[in-house]
């Protein structure tokens, strides 16, 4: 199923060419190459040149970067109709994160040499770029705030958490005076 129905359809799946025109998309289909990976295959890590786009057709991905102590940090796990890699078709900027497959997956992958051929041919495409890259802010900044919000506000307690709480002084405050009975 490595045939151009398939890739057009796989690109209108993605948010990123869900409003392009019908004709764009076939032409970013016609130059987009399938690929099938095994299970763990690293597709990029942190600091690769941001070269292509990748749109998932079947299987999975983890998105993952490592902090100071070399710890994995999984950012999301993607699967079908999900891409990554978009800022590279934009940007042309070093990979932020490491994606690799967590089981046998079917990608379509679009260079940035390839879209760059698609947007001389049809300038009016950058438009829904535009459109595109101004959501992804828009989200990204909700999700800031959200995050910041959070880290500020004081930790809840619930019922159950002051139950506990009460229960377990209580108990110490019995032993300890069993233990001490004169308070000493």
């Amino acid at each position: 199923m490595d045939n151009w129905e398939d890739k057009r359809k796989g690109l209108s799946e993605t948010s990123v060419f869900r409003d392009m025109p019908e004709e764009v998309m076939g032409e970013i289909a016609r130059v987009a190459e399938m690929k099938l990976l095994p299970a763990g295959a690293m597709i990029f890590r942190k600091g690769d040149p941001g070269d292509s786009f990748w749109v998932i057709r079947s299987g999975k991905v983890r998105v993952f970067r490592k902090d100071d102590e070399g710890v994995d940090l999984t950012l999301s796990e993607l699967g079908p109709g999900k891409s990554f890699g978009e800022m590279a078709l934009l940007t042309g900027e070093p990979r932020s994160a490491n994606v690799e497959t967590l089981e046998e997956t079917r990608l379509m992958v679009l260079t940035k040499a390839q879209f760059d051929g698609v947007l001389r041919s049809r300038p009016e495409v950058s438009l829904t770029f535009i459109k595109q890259l101004s959501g992804w802010l828009k989200r990204d900044e909700q999700a800031l705030e959200t995050e910041a919000r959070r880290m500020i506000a004081p930790p809840r307690m619930s019922w159950f958490d002051f139950v506990l709480l009460i229960g377990v002084s209580a108990l110490f405050a019995l032993v300890f005076n069993q233990t001490n009975p004169n308070g000493i």
